[in-house]
């Protein structure tokens, strides 16, 4: 520090007493100045942070509302999209359901028609059993008869052969007219087969007679042999077919069953 003393001296000697004064001046005024400037900034400074803060604010509240109404917003979208789903979910569920409870009551209709008709049909088939069925079982029967008498006539009568034709025209007839029923019942092959039976012992018969007739005893004789062979046939199918068809005029419920056969 003396050499620095020392220069200090030798320039205050230099400057004199004026050099003094001017620079104390010069000190004083420099100091006032930067105080003014250190005063000045600072208030600026202040002013800046009050204007940093405040705006700070404005823009803290600005973002903060804008947030706000942007979820305000999303949550409105929100609800509306999900009161939108569940309308739709509900729309959706409602036209099932109406679908559904269509479909059920169109089944029951259906159901109800079938069991309609089913019942229509069970009525129309008693009533073809009780209307249609005696009067064949009594053909039958008739049928059974004649050929048995016929065959105790020493000589086979012509009116008896017409009769017993007839009656196996008459079977014929009500064969094709009740196929269908005695198919669904289950006796059309009996009846069908005792219908061929009765013609072919007409036939037969026809046939004895003519041979009677022209007086040819030995073929005759085998002829009615023949014939008879095919009477007691006849009158077993008489006996089982009779019966099965009794059965079905007396039951309370009908049973369907299948059985058919060719002309």
């Amino acid at each position: 520090m003396t050499w620095i003393h020392a220069v200090t001296q030798i320039a205050l000697a230099a400057i004199g007493s004026s050099g003094i004064i001017l620079l104390a001046g010069k000190f004083l005024l420099s100091n006032f100045v930067q105080k003014r400037i250190d005063f000045y900034f600072s208030g600026k400074l202040e002013e800046i942070r009050a204007q940093y803060a405040e705006n700070l604010a404005t823009l803290t509240a600005d973002l903060k509302s804008k947030a706000d109404s942007r979820l305000e917003e999303e949550r409105a979208r929100y609800a509306s999209g999900l009161e939108s789903l569940k309308s739709r979910l509900q729309k959706d569920a409602n036209e099932e359901l109406e679908r559904i409870k269509s479909s059920y009551v169109i089944q029951q209709e259906i159901k109800k028609s079938e069991l309609n008709v089913e019942a229509q049909d069970t009525l129309e088939i008693f009533k073809i059993r009780r209307e249609k069925y005696p009067p064949l079982v009594e053909l039958i029967y008739r049928i059974r008869n004649k050929a048995r008498d016929t065959l105790q006539e020493p000589k086979p009568l012509n009116a008896s052969i017409e009769n017993l034709k007839e009656l196996a025209t008459q079977i014929e007839e009500k064969v094709f007219q009740l196929r269908t029923y005695l198919d669904s019942d289950g006796v059309y092959l009996s009846v069908h087969s005792y219908k061929n039976t009765s013609q072919a012992f007409v036939r037969r018969l026809e046939g004895y007679s003519a041979l009677r007739k022209a007086k040819k005893d030995t073929d005759a004789n085998e002829a009615l042999a023949a014939l008879q062979n095919l009477y007691h046939r006849l009158d077993e199918e008489y006996a089982h077919t009779t019966a099965a068809i009794k059965v079905l005029i007396a039951a309370k419920q009908h049973t369907k069953g299948t059985d058919s056969a060719r002309e």
